[in-house]
């Protein structure tokens, strides 16, 4: 028997090809995008707590949460900085630290939803 009718009879498992499931806890949704942001996990896990501790009614945002955050880890960019007022022009619209305060911003546009506890 040759090495291509032994092939022939050795049985295959079958392939599935499942689609994605799509996240439900809005929790671990945060995580994904957190992650897909660049954070590693360890560090998109520090942020989820803290926003997660965030006080009821307490309106200010990390940037982390915003659609305008631009780069990755430790070159971040505020890629709406005008409207922001974080410079006077696009060469120093970077944020350093500052993607790890809580702050209020005039040029915050949500990305990741703010989840009720």
């Amino acid at each position: 028997m040759t090495w291509l009718e032994r092939l022939k009879t050795i049985e295959q498992a079958p392939v599935i090809l499942q689609a994605p499931r799509p996240i439900d806890d809005p929790k671990q949704l945060r995580l994904a995008r957190l992650t897909n942001k660049g954070l590693s996990l360890d560090e998109a896990k520090e942020v989820n707590q803290r926003l997660d501790l965030r006080t009821q009614g307490d309106d200010r945002i990390l940037c982390y949460e915003c659609h305008h955050l631009k780069g990755y880890v430790g070159l971040w960019r505020c890629g709406n900085w005008r409207k922001a007022g974080i410079a006077i022009r696009e060469a120093g619209a970077g944020l350093g630290d500052m993607v790890n305060l809580f702050q209020r911003c005039n040029g915050f546009n949500q990305s990741i939803k703010k989840v009720e506890l």
